[in-house]
């Protein structure tokens, strides 16, 4: 196979470690959550010629050893954006009381391979369509 036809050719993976959090989006159709993600560090770069696989291999086997370095991750346990979050005027406990944008639950580490080097994301919070 070609793969330059299929303009796959001098592309650069990065290998990428962000910590992953679920942030609540709204309460629209009984509640929403979306993925927000923390850029820590870049594991590598590296270049794939695009006919030579060994490039490309290496950069999974490098994200390979990052996701087992950080298996032992202890985890965040995130409540909204505070003690607030989530209660009533009395403190007791109610979703209507939910602010958009607290974390919500165990954070954890990601590895993701990308053609970019990591940045936080979401860029910008999402909104309910």
């Amino acid at each position: 196979m070609n793969r330059r036809a299929h303009g796959t050719e001098n592309r650069t993976l990065f290998v990428n470690v962000y910590r992953e959090e679920q942030c609540y989006g709204g309460p629209e159709e009984g509640g929403w959550f979306y993925n927000s993600g923390e850029f820590l560090y870049c594991g590598g770069m590296y270049r794939d010629p695009g006919t030579d696989w060994r490039f490309g291999g290496r950069a999974v086997r490098v994200a390979q050893i990052l996701t087992k370095r950080h298996k032992d991750f202890k985890p965040t346990y995130h409540m909204g954006v505070g003690p607030h979050d989530g209660v009533d005027s009395e403190g007791h406990g109610d979703d209507h009381y939910l602010l958009q944008g607290g974390a919500w639950g165990d954070d954890k580490v990601t590895v993701l391979l990308e053609e970019h080097m990591g940045r936080d994301y979401p860029k910008y919070r999402p909104h309910y369509e």
